[in-house]
């Protein structure tokens, strides 16, 4: 089990919750530099950020996909913003949901002046889907920044990780992206989070 750095989860710990917003519009503005998570719905986004913060329940988690339906903001030690978008790929949920949740989505990425880094989450057993590569190209199309995090490793078999990986890899050898493109987590037994959270003080810090 990974224990991380006392210096960095001090810094994590100083986390508040700011809001959750429906519309791009009301999101308040301002100046320090955000980080985003965005993924298919059930891939774990509330459940890293609450590891990531070392607190048990600061974001709402649920076994029912398709519960976040608005923009959560968290402010991190005073010096960056961590936002957890609602998830996609839910098939129950009404067309005009989607279209809202669409909407406020692909707003929140290209409009957000102060947005330096989105962490894609995937599903680690389940691997790509078309709603994933299509979020990848999106990302690429509009020069974004970005990298793939792989959840749930605990319940994944070594062989399973590395196909899952190699899809992956196989997306970006025709682009030049300098970027880290791959992180490993297990929210549930805490492998990988320090190096995410290294890779996000990195960002607060430039």
């Amino acid at each position: 089990m990974e224990k991380g750095h006392k210096s960095l989860n001090n810094f994590f710990l100083k986390t508040e919750f700011i809001g959750s917003y429906l519309n791009y519009e009301k999101i308040p503005k301002y100046f320090k530099p955000e980080v985003c998570f965005i993924g298919r719905s059930n891939v774990g986004k509330s459940s890293l950020i609450n590891k990531l913060t070392r607190k048990k329940n600061i974001a709402k988690t649920s076994k029912t996909p398709g519960r976040t339906q608005s923009l959560n903001l968290f402010s991190v030690g005073e010096k960056i913003y961590l936002v957890d978008l609602p998830g996609y790929g839910y098939a129950k949920l009404s067309r005009k949901i989607k279209l809202e949740l669409f909407k406020l989505i692909n707003e929140y990425v290209v409009k957000r002046d102060n947005l330096k880094h989105i962490f894609l989450l995937v599903d680690g057993k389940v691997g790509l889907k078309k709603t994933d590569i299509d979020t990848i190209n999106f990302f690429i199309e509009k020069i974004l920044s970005f990298s793939i995090i792989l959840t749930k490793i605990d319940k994944c078999s070594k062989n399973i990780i590395e196909k899952n990986t190699q899809l992956v890899l196989n997306i970006f050898k025709n682009y030049s992206y300098e970027d880290e493109i791959l992180f490993f987590v297990s929210a549930k037994k805490n492998d990988g989070i320090t190096n995410l959270q290294k890779k996000i003080y990195e960002i607060a810090s430039k």
